[in-house]
């Protein structure tokens, strides 16, 4: 497991490891997904011994004193992966998370 690394580095590993996913592992059928099911399912499957990609590490990630849900910190870089037309999402009423509902290869 790697120590703590900053932001500059982690930011780019993270989206390189989404990109992996959408090509090489996330399906139409797998849509929509839960954020939760993109992180168990998918992204942390690119962690390694040498390196573990950690949300608490990036960017996207939100400073508060609770103990914040991993889908939180997915949500802000679902918004940044949206605005560069990745992928479209919703929010379901009732549910305070995004689920992507499209992803544009």
């Amino acid at each position: 497991m790697t120590a703590s690394v900053s932001a500059e580095e982690m930011d780019p590993r993270m989206i390189e490891a989404f990109f992996r996913c959408i090509v090489e592992s996330i399906a139409t059928e797998d849509l929509p997904l839960e954020p939760s099911d993109l992180w168990k399912d998918h992204l942390s499957l690119y962690s390694d011994k040498d390196f573990k990609l950690d949300f608490k590490q990036t960017s996207w990630k939100r400073v508060s004193r609770i103990n914040i849900l991993i889908f939180i910190k997915i949500g802000k870089f679902l918004e940044v992966m949206h605005k560069r037309g990745v992928v479209d999402y919703t929010e379901p009423k009732g549910i305070n998370h995004k689920v992507i509902t499209r992803i544009h290869k």
